[in-house]
């Protein structure tokens, strides 16, 4: 990521993903369901391309997509965001530690969908995710130029 690279965090809250994006490049898309939520961003300069990712018909222009998804729906989330990279792109995500582990057939499903893509997890430092008790990793996949 460089300073001309365009940035979309998806379900932004309150842009706390964005900001840290922010400092590296002013290109930076938000989407985010909750009114209030929407009225910080507008206030901290982002555009707000949608309330609901789902609603937005995936259109590949970003050069990386920075996410933290709702754990409870994070595989679906994951996938429907990918579509919005650039050949040649990143997805980041924060994922609970199921999406490597877990036997369900939605993370094995998921895991079967990553296997076409180059990705790789990253370890989590020792705890859990703040405000949870959910243990976490960080999620990179790479979208072939």
């Amino acid at each position: 990521m460089n300073e001309t690279s365009h940035v979309l965090e998806p379900e932004a809250a309150i842009g706390s993903i964005a900001d840290e994006a922010k400092k590296i490049t002013p290109h930076v898309d938000c989407v985010e369901i909750v009114p209030d939520f929407r009225e910080v961003l507008g206030l901290k300069g982002y555009r707000i391309i949608g309330p609901d990712l789902f609603e937005l018909e995936p259109q590949p222009v970003y050069d990386a997509v920075l996410m933290n998804p709702p754990f409870s729906e994070e595989c679906h989330h994951i996938q429907h965001a990918f579509q919005f990279l650039n050949p040649g792109g990143t997805l980041a995500a924060v994922c609970s530690v199921r999406v490597r582990q877990s036997d369900k057939k939605e993370y094995v499903e998921f895991r079967d969908w990553l296997q076409q893509y180059r990705h790789h997890f990253i370890a989590p430092a020792k705890g859990d995710f703040e405000m949870t008790d959910m243990q976490v990793l960080l999620l990179q996949i790479h979208r072939a130029a």
